[in-house]
């Protein structure tokens, strides 16, 4: 049993500056800046938590949001993943198959992981999945949605992996994958013999008492606490605009958790304190650095001088401001926003989560502030950091909408340009990894129609050349429609001008011209 509780490390009272008149207004403002609805904080100084929450969680009709309004925490669950795997590690003598950090996963599971290539295959460990160092890129959009004729599985996504290719060796480079933290949890349910959920409820959250906290938007409604659901919304065109609750199995294990800054504040306090189930040897696992996030930085350079770039333990980011060590994680999906964050030498730490993805960029401000008030920054060298983010806020948000109206009237200009009519191009297109996309018109223009894949999307084209060469801009569904990713396109032909194959560019780390190729099938159910 572990329960240290220990002390704050400082002398400065940071829960009261949730209270601070000044705090209060600048977080409002800051909303305003970041389009975010509603806000919550909780703050854990040693183990006492204090909570506030700002704006609404539902804006029609009008709700306060409050420190136990719910939300989506997106990323931020993959702590709670990389932990139920320690969990796996530590008490490996309840389970048949023992499972250590440097288990290689083919081994674990050898019907299902499979990667690309043998030697992939045969270096992959547990370590790896968790720390973002398989080679695999994240090639988020193969994984079929709840709303596809074939969902996929936890399973599925697994044993789909030998489809995928991968794009760097093993060990060697950080590529953020959601998938993997997805076959965590199958390894936690092949292992365990139970559901990752039933996993995580009675190992980790029952035990510390975390009764608002779900692993799926409709376990929220399922508890009776749907009334404390917060409204995911996106803010375009001068106003704010509700998106829906996403319920994503398949996402499982990387985002689909559904907290409260109060019920989510005591799993940072018990990371701080080592409270049962987490023991000192869990929190040293999950808290090492085990792979640099910077390009051409190894984690020998990260650690010389108390360097202030990133690196990825399991779960968590590590860094340092002013040699002081930070251990967090952020998150961010449609219509949300997520982060957390631990000072180990302050036993300080905090959850910020809100109901737009604007509440992930002034989250960033929270935390920063957080820090200066622990370090007892002078108060003439803060605000940069604030005021830098809100700029960069504003800019992206105008280059965005200017993208978006040159982007409509590119395609506007490019209709009627084509010498093939359109029928030739449209039907179904496989491919084994990423499985069917359907070539359909719309709105006088050609799209690629992936609206049952896990992150729903369509790419519109626009005609460049030849009838075979497109510009595309996918665009994800759920959420600001205005946000769009520009990918090459093509389209081959057969001798009877009948498209039989379209390329496209949907995993940019293969490379910036790297197409991904579905096959015209017929009668693919």
């Amino acid at each position: 049993m572990s329960n240290e509780m220990d002390s704050p490390s400082h002398g400065i009272n940071v829960v009261s500056w949730l209270d601070e008149p000044a705090t209060i207004s600048r977080i409002k403002n800051l909303m305003n800046d970041f389009h975010v609805p509603g806000l919550a904080v909780a703050i854990v100084d040693g183990s006492e938590i204090r909570s506030r929450a700002f704006g609404y969680a539902s804006l029609d009709p009008q709700t306060p949001c409050t420190p136990d309004t719910v939300f989506d925490i997106a990323s931020c669950s993959k702590a709670l993943t990389s932990l139920a795997v320690a969990l796996l590690v530590e008490n490996e003598h309840e389970f048949s198959t023992k499972v250590q950090w440097d288990s290689l996963m083919s081994s674990l599971l050898p019907d299902d992981f499979v990667l690309s290539t043998a030697e992939a295959t045969n270096m992959v460990t547990v370590e790896d999945v968790l720390s973002h160092r398989t080679g695999l890129p994240s090639h988020d959009l193969s994984i079929l949605s709840i709303e596809s004729k074939h969902p996929d599985t936890v399973r599925s996504i697994t044993r789909n992996l030998r489809h995928l290719a991968v794009s760097k060796e093993p060990k060697t480079t950080y590529q953020y994958s959601n998938m993997m933290y997805t076959v965590a949890t199958h390894l936690i349910e092949t292992l365990s013999q139970q559901s990752f959920s039933h996993f995580l409820r009675e190992r980790i959250l029952r035990p510390l008492g975390m009764t608002s906290t779900f692993t799926g938007s409709a376990q929220v409604w399922a508890s009776g606490q749907g009334d404390r659901f917060s409204t995911p919304y996106f803010f375009h065109d001068g106003k704010y605009h509700h998106t829906c609750h996403q319920d994503t199995p398949q996402g499982q294990g990387a985002g689909s958790i559904q907290s409260s800054v109060n019920d989510y504040a005591k799993f940072i306090r018990a990371m701080m304190n080592r409270i049962d189930p987490i023991t000192r040897s869990i929190y040293k696992s999950v808290t090492a650095p085990r792979v640099s996030r910077t390009p051409g930085k190894t984690l020998e350079d990260i650690r010389r001088d108390g360097s202030p770039e990133t690196s990825y333990a399991l779960g968590w980011d590590v860094k340092y401001h002013h040699a002081v060590e930070i251990i967090a994680h952020d998150g961010i999906i449609a219509g949300y926003g997520s982060r957390m964050f631990i000072l180990p030498s302050q036993n300080v730490g905090a959850v910020i989560l809100g109901n737009s993805e604007g509440a992930f960029h002034l989250s960033a401000i929270i935390q920063n502030s957080i820090l200066d008030q622990v370090l007892e920054t002078p108060f003439d060298q803060r605000g940069g950091f604030a005021n830098s983010r809100v700029k960069r806020f504003k800019a992206q948000e105008a280059r965005r909408e200017k993208n978006f109206k040159r982007n409509f009237e590119r395609r506007e200009q490019a209709k009627g340009t084509l010498q093939v009519d359109m029928e030739a191009y449209q039907g179904s297109f496989w491919n084994i990894g990423y499985r069917t996309l359907i070539v359909r018109e719309m709105d006088g223009c050609l799209c690629v129609d992936g609206r049952d894949h896990n992150i729903s999307f369509i790419v519109l084209l626009e005609h460049v050349a030849d009838n075979t060469i497109f510009r595309g801009y996918l665009v994800e569904i759920i959420g600001d429609e205005s946000d769009e990713e520009v990918l090459p396109v093509r389209f081959k032909f057969d001798t009877e001008a009948k498209v039989i194959a379209v390329g496209l560019g949907l995993e940019k780390a293969l490379g910036s011209d790297h197409l991904i190729w579905f096959t015209r099938e017929e009668g693919r159910e």
